[in-house]
């Protein structure tokens, strides 16, 4: 890669002012450390992994080259000129979405890859499109999650069955316990005991399904105290998304409400998400699959 850029960067420079040496493949110069200095009678190349910085002298005509941010002119006196890395592109993150009855049931599944429905609130409300909403993530292939708000002055474990009864899950669903407690008159150790009883008793009642805890900031970093959240933390914190302003690692992170909530994973790649989760595997190579077009699908 280093030999490539440097041949390039060569290449930028006037020919006839550097000896045919290093005017050609620099590939047989460069140490394998890729870290050194070249030097010739004119011009002087420090290169690192961070970057290259040419030192050229008077006359020199250079120009743009593979990207690179580079004056274009002839240089009047002998100075560096900084050549930046080739930034690294990231991987896209993994975007979702989150839902409850606020929300249509035929929500927008474009450019998703995973989404958190509302399914309990307390020990009597029930999301009265959650199933409608369900069918939406399973026709677009979504990992899907599944989370209860909670009324902290009552039983977590009445709760939490209260929720479990709800739901007939399968490999790959998520749960989640919606740990925030607007307007309810309950203290901190209130809504620690709460958390961890919730989490404890669901991880007992549904083995091999993931347990998160969704927290917003403040709760994370004024209230919580053991860092228990399960399997994860779906932190929510309004800022630029996938980076959330607190230490624990993160699972999923909320960074907006606007127009709805909407959310990133902290996974390399949606196999890596779908396999967290424990998604069979033949949902996702069916997942991961090109689809035909309507045309030839449905001339079968």
């Amino acid at each position: 890669m280093i030999s490539g850029l440097m041949s390039g960067l060569m290449s930028g420079l006037t020919p006839g002012l550097m000896p045919d040496s290093m005017s050609g493949s620099m590939a047989g110069l460069l140490p394998e450390s890729e870290f050194g200095i070249l030097t010739s009678g004119r011009s002087r190349i420090t290169y690192s992994p961070h970057g290259f910085k040419i030192l050229v002298s008077h006359g020199c005509n250079i120009r743009v080259i593979h990207g690179y941010n580079i004056p274009v002119g002839r240089t009047r006196s002998t100075r560096p000129v900084l050549f930046p890395p080739t930034p690294r592109r990231r991987p896209a993150m993994l975007q979702g979405i989150d839902v409850s009855s606020y929300q249509p049931s035929d929500y927008s599944t474009t450019g998703l890859s995973f989404v958190f429905i509302k399914i309990t609130e307390g020990l009597g409300y029930v999301n009265p499109k959650w199933v409608a909403q369900r069918t939406t993530a399973r026709h677009a292939g979504l990992v899907t999650g599944f989370y209860h708000y909670p009324h902290i002055a009552n039983s977590p474990t009445a709760e939490a069955d209260h929720f479990l009864a709800q739901i007939n899950l399968v490999a790959g669903d998520i749960i989640c316990l919606d740990w925030e407690w607007y307007g309810q008159n309950i203290s901190a150790d209130r809504a620690r005991a709460y958390k961890d009883a919730w989490v404890g008793h669901v991880r007992s009642k549904a083995k091999g399904h993931r347990v998160v805890v969704y927290c917003d900031r403040t709760n994370w970093l004024t209230v919580d105290t053991d860092s228990n959240c399960g399997d994860g933390l779906w932190i929510a914190d309004y800022t630029n998304a996938g980076h959330p302003r607190i230490k624990h690692h993160w699972t999923f992170h909320q960074y907006t409400s606007t127009p709805l909530d909407k959310d990133v994973a902290n996974f390399s790649s949606l196999a890596a998400l779908r396999s967290w989760a424990g998604v069979p595997h033949h949902l996702t190579a069916e997942a991961e699959a090109p689809q035909a077009p309507a045309s030839e699908a449905s001339s079968g």
